[in-house]
């Protein structure tokens, strides 16, 4: 299989690089989700995707459940809720995907409150982008054979 991957080709539109050719059988077209997709599937990874709004309705409710403590996003939580949690979701998602863990040893403030979060297990917090990524990485370390003759970027 060869693939075609570019930052922006997870749209449906046709990409403006070719590659030196013209499409087709046996080659695929993906940005990065698309390639985590692919991945996902040739390790037998993965399930369906999860809607944004629901990932972010999660970490919501996880922010809801801790104490009534002060914290640094105390005064926008209370403001506008969805936005907060939109928010620290995303920074939450970015650190994942760089190797983040809330096992860090004296973190910064901040940090702090995002491992407070992600250690609410008991609530669910279905996987995104960052966390397929990071369970398509642990399962390359098995160095399994992939169908991937080339990757053209």
């Amino acid at each position: 299989m060869r693939i075609r991957f570019g930052m922006g080709l997870d749209g449906g539109a046709w990409p403006e690089f070719d590659c030196g050719q013209d499409a087709r059988l046996g080659e695929v077209i993906v940005g990065p989700a698309g390639l985590i997709g692919l991945l996902e599937t040739h390790l037998g990874l993965g399930g369906p995707e999860t809607a944004a709004a629901l990932r972010i309705r999660q970490y919501m409710v996880r922010m809801q459940s801790l104490s009534a403590s002060r914290r640094f996003y105390t005064d926008s939580f209370a403001f506008d809720a969805w936005a907060s949690a939109r928010e620290l979701l995303a920074w939450r998602d970015e650190l994942v995907l760089y190797g983040w863990s809330p096992e860090f040893p004296d973190p910064p403030e901040r940090f702090a409150a995002l491992a407070e979060i992600e250690r609410a297990r008991d609530l669910p917090l279905a996987p995104g982008l960052a966390d397929r990524f990071r369970a398509v990485l642990a399962a390359l370390q098995a160095q399994p054979v992939l169908p991937i003759r080339t990757i053209c970027l």
